[in-house]
């Protein structure tokens, strides 16, 4: 029942951004979790222009997954608000239009190819799509060593295959990277379980599949790190 409340209260997109033609415009962005006095960002403002790969870089608890959450429509800003070609961007039609994968990633105990593919399930039987998500996240070599590949049960919760806090990192990222066309692709410090080689490949398929998507729909793509040598794959860096 809270479930179904909460989801309800969420807000909902008429319409998700189908594309970015000029530039996302954060203007004078502020976030004050609840509860606290403090404000955890306060008057950023920033033009990203369209088709943009964004560093953002910061010691811990400078505020970067909270403006990462604010730019996916997850977080509305306390104070402030940001325009997608110069027209203001409400959270549900940002949040639409937006995908990633974050430090707190979910460990879905599904099915792989429902853990995958939540967010479309109606595509998540297509096994060429979730290969091609599978590969991006690195997570290819972890559907081969299961039994019965995507139709493999997850978690020991229901008898099924238990999977290392790597591997459920990998299929974090591929499922981060089902959504087709995204206008926001967010990679949130996901990759603290991985080693630095595969940390930084990731990292590079990232930045390679946002300027496909660049090209394609002036998608911005928003890497978060607290390594610099991560975001110099990046054309701009924000530094918190």
């Amino acid at each position: 029942g809270w479930l179904r409340d909460r989801t309800a209260g969420l807000p909902r997109a008429s319409a998700p951004i189908g594309r970015i033609d000029e530039a996302l415009v954060l203007d004078g962005i502020g976030y004050t979790y609840p509860g606290r006095d403090d404000a955890t960002l306060s008057e950023v403002s920033v033009t990203i222009p369209a088709g943009t790969v964004l560093g953002i870089v910061g010691v811990n608890g400078a505020g970067k997954s909270t403006l990462a959450k604010i730019l996916t429509g997850l977080l509305e800003p306390t104070v402030g608000e940001l325009r997608v070609d110069g027209v203001r961007a409400p959270t549900g039609a940002l949040s639409a239009a937006t995908t990633g994968t974050f430090q707190d990633y979910a460990h879905l105990e599904l099915l792989a190819r429902e853990s995958v593919g939540v967010a479309h399930l109606d595509r998540a039987q297509d096994d060429a799509e979730l290969a091609e998500a599978a590969e991006a996240g690195g997570a290819d070599a972890v559907i081969s060593r299961l039994a019965d590949g995507w139709q493999t049960q997850l978690g020991t919760a229901f008898d099924g295959a238990e999977l290392s806090k790597g591997q459920w990192q990998r299929l974090a990222l591929a499922r981060g990277l089902f959504k087709s066309d995204p206008t926001v692709l967010v990679l949130d410090e996901p990759t603290a379980a991985l080693d630095p080689q595969s940390e930084h490949d990731i990292f590079a398929a990232f930045a390679g599949r946002a300027r496909v998507l660049g090209e394609r729909n002036g998608a911005i793509t928003v890497l978060v790190s607290h390594r610099f040598s991560t975001v110099t794959m990046t054309d701009l860096i924000i530094v918190l």
